[in-house]
């Protein structure tokens, strides 16, 4: 059953027939216990606090560690607390919602000092977690507290990366001129740290204390939205900025609508990375509403990546002659392209549909290198168009990669696309190129016959 039928015949039950279905998994796993006791006790807000202080704990208290694969059930267990303290517990008293999630934020060393999170999931509920604290902070309202070095003390404390949402979002708590009095602590310990070091921002290259401190000042620039605060910290660090460097000033320039000060920094190529020095002139021209310069920057972008995207963009300044003659001339341009995938969007963009078709079929050693979700993509539109050839194509692709690299967790897949090319050899008379379905199935039957589980799936 789907998961959206599911949904609907759970919602035609009754409550008392669901909470009897609830109270039956009590026992059976540790975390879904801990998940129907703090669903029990949403009516509780004090119940709740006191259940949920008492989990924050038992995971501090954790001593193992923790593999890639058990990751993201601490992750939903993380999500769990937070969306309880969030929900529930801060309308009822922000005061222990503050404290909840400054003991969360707390115990974030011991956690992901122990824990594989290639995944990234673990961390990023803490950094959920650092904007409800600011707006827990907010909403106890506290007087008492300096609010702006209790922030400092705590993103001193951090070496994981998972407090970096909170100096971007300090706007929540603090005031302008708290937020500019946090700048100023940052900026002085950058120029500190340079005379610890005997360096400049023009000798030599930034050690990662002074990087650190440098993405700080960034990070308060955010919050401030304050591109020349952020321009400035930039330009502490490094006196003649690389490209990256430039690319995330004129990034916040166009976010915060100036795109004057941006073009300053765009009046020169750029050797090593052209194409995107022309992508953000894109954005600086479309704010400044300049046709000319866009359409000339436009023009550059599009004869250098030859994509369906650029193509688009350029045509939407065209007059309606000029259109007509550059769509022409794309599509030669297009059966010539080296590349492709960009050939082939690029003509499916255009809607010649049989001559995307041809060329996936005389280019079938590429169409293997194409990833998955673009052979997906070009399935759907394919079959719509009744370009079965091309469907057949992509599906075969997709089959061979699965059984090519024995991935047996996606053999229901291969399966299904094996039914799909079954049905679609009674639709086609001739396979042209390509080989015919018995033939087809003659090779995978030769690489393949021993994956039983595969095959098994098929009859199904």
């Amino acid at each position: 059953m789907k998961k959206e039928q599911l949904i609907a015949q759970l919602k035609q039950l009754n409550a008392t027939e669901l909470a009897d279905f609830v109270i039956s998994l009590l026992g059976e796993d540790r975390a879904l216990d801990l998940r129907i006791e703090s669903l029990a006790l949403r009516s509780n807000p004090e119940g709740l606090t006191r259940q949920v202080k008492s989990q924050i704990q038992s995971i501090k208290r954790g001593r193992r560690f923790i593999e890639y694969g058990e990751s993201f059930q601490l992750a939903s267990r993380l999500a769990a607390l937070i969306d309880d303290i969030e929900q529930v517990i801060l309308p009822y008293s922000p005061k222990n919602a503050f404290e909840l999630t400054d003991l969360l934020l707390f115990i974030h060393g011991s956690v992901m000092n122990r824990v594989d999170d290639s995944g990234g999931v673990v961390g990023g509920e803490f950094l959920r977690a650092n904007v409800l604290w600011l707006k827990a902070a907010k909403a106890w309202g506290n007087e008492s507290i300096d609010w702006l070095t209790k922030i400092y003390d705590l993103v001193a404390q951090e070496d994981y990366g998972v407090l970096d949402a909170l100096l971007p979002n300090t706007h929540i708590l603090l005031n302008e001129q708290q937020l500019k009095q946090l700048a100023w602590r940052y900026e002085n310990e950058i120029r500190q740290q340079f005379k610890k070091e005997g360096t400049s921002n023009t000798t030599s290259r930034p050690t990662f204390e002074l990087i650190k401190l440098s993405s700080k000042l960034h990070q308060v620039a955010e919050a401030l939205a304050d591109p020349e605060l952020y321009e400035h910290a930039t330009l502490l660090l490094s006196a003649m900025p690389n490209s990256l460097q430039i690319k995330s000033i004129v990034e916040q320039y166009v976010l915060f609508n100036q795109p004057k000060k941006a073009l300053k920094w765009l009046d020169k190529p750029w050797q090593a990375d052209e194409l995107t020095r022309l992508q953000l002139l894109n954005k600086v021209y479309e704010l400044m509403n300049d046709k000319p310069k866009l359409r000339e920057v436009r023009e550059q972008i599009y004869q250098t990546t030859q994509t369906a995207e650029a193509l688009n963009e350029l045509i939407e300044l065209l007059h309606e002659e000029e259109k007509q003659l550059v769509l022409a001339k794309a599509v030669d341009e297009a059966e010539q392209c080296q590349t492709l995938y960009i050939a082939v969007d690029k003509l499916l963009y255009l809607k010649q549909y049989e001559k995307a078709q041809n060329l996936v079929l005389s280019r079938l050693d590429e169409l293997a290198r194409t990833f998955y979700s673009r052979l997906t993509d070009y399935v759907k539109v394919f079959e719509k168009q009744h370009c079965l050839l091309a469907v057949v194509a992509c599906y075969r692709v997709l089959t061979n990669d699965i059984l090519d690299n024995a991935r047996s967790k996606a053999y229901s897949h291969a399966a299904r696309y094996m039914k799909k090319l079954i049905e679609l050899d009674n639709q086609i008379k001739n396979y042209q190129s390509l080989e015919t379905a018995e033939q087809y199935y003659q090779t995978l039957q030769e690489l393949h016959g021993r994956k039983r589980s595969f095959w098994s799936k098929i009859s199904d």
